[in-house]
């Protein structure tokens, strides 16, 4: 079921309400959507960026997820936003709130605290942005300010987050894989179901194509390997920079983009090496 907006109706209580910066195919977003799933009851997922039409017509999974609101937030800093969301969860009355990332602690947690939500959680998925000093003060200062329970994906970012919120409890919970959906599979059917050529070494990467994520190393690599191919699942802002760079390398006839797939247990089979080459991730699992 998907909400129209912070103000229409569609459920009136929540388990767990989860916030993210925007709803959008990426890592974060795909985690919230399979949380919100498998939990027991109503969970909505409160998006700060985008309306909710522009963010389903986006996205085809969230036509078929739970409730998500889109709270459309104008750039810059918005105080009104705290207000909108503590109505919000006022209305919902859920048990928990769970924040993604620093913009969603900053009005998510705000908003839960005036709300009297009873328990709020912080995930920190990863540490290279409290690089930025900016992004180190604003975390501690609302660490203090909200006092969440902190939950790191790794130990290196538990670590980090232990230094930028000196004082909280940082507790662990690592990134897994569901070995049910995720199984062997015949490599020629998942070559054919993607039209991919049946013969040759294949190389992958799944990730938004965004320039922290290396696809443009793995394209140079891609010189060195000339009798394979690359597959790029994924969307992002780097996609014609990306294609660009295959052209300028001589690659492009290899180099297959296959953009956003929502079908990853199919997509894997096809593969003979899976590469990531992230310049930064919190656990690169």
């Amino acid at each position: 079921m998907v909400n129209n907006g912070p103000t229409a109706g569609g459920f009136v209580s929540a388990g767990l309400v989860q916030i993210v910066q925007r709803l959008a195919p990426g890592g974060i977003e795909v985690l919230a959507l399979e949380l919100a799933r498998r939990l027991p009851g109503t969970n909505p997922i409160f998006s700060l960026d985008g309306d909710t039409q522009s963010l389903v017509g986006a996205w085809s999974a969230l036509a078929h997820a739970g409730p998500v609101e889109g709270f459309a937030k104008a750039p810059g800093l918005r105080p009104g936003l705290v207000v909108s969301l503590a109505a919000r969860l006022r209305a919902l009355k859920p048990r928990a709130v769970l924040v993604h990332h620093i913009g969603p602690l900053l009005y998510g947690g705000l908003a839960a605290r005036l709300a009297g939500v009873p328990v709020l959680s912080y995930v920190e998925h990863d540490s290279w942005h409290y690089d930025a000093p900016r992004q180190r003060t604003l975390t501690a200062a609302l660490a203090r300010i909200v006092r969440p329970q902190v939950v790191a994906v790794s130990q290196a970012v538990a670590a980090v987050s232990r230094t930028v919120m000196p004082g909280a409890a940082v507790r662990v919970i690592a990134n897994a894989v569901d070995t049910e959906r995720f199984q062997p599979a015949p490599r020629a059917a998942a070559r054919a179901a993607l039209g991919l050529p049946a013969e040759g070494p294949l190389v992958g990467a799944a990730g938004r194509l965004e320039p922290v994520k290396g696809h443009d190393v793995l394209l140079r690599a891609m010189v060195e390997v000339p009798h394979a191919r690359l597959a790029l699942i994924g969307e992002g802002s780097a996609r014609d920079t990306l294609r660009q760079l295959a052209d300028q390398l001589g690659v492009a006839e290899r180099v297959h983009f296959l953009g956003h797939r929502g079908d990853m247990p199919q997509v894997l089979p096809a593969l003979d090496l899976f590469c990531l080459p992230s310049r930064n991730e919190g656990l690169p699992l």
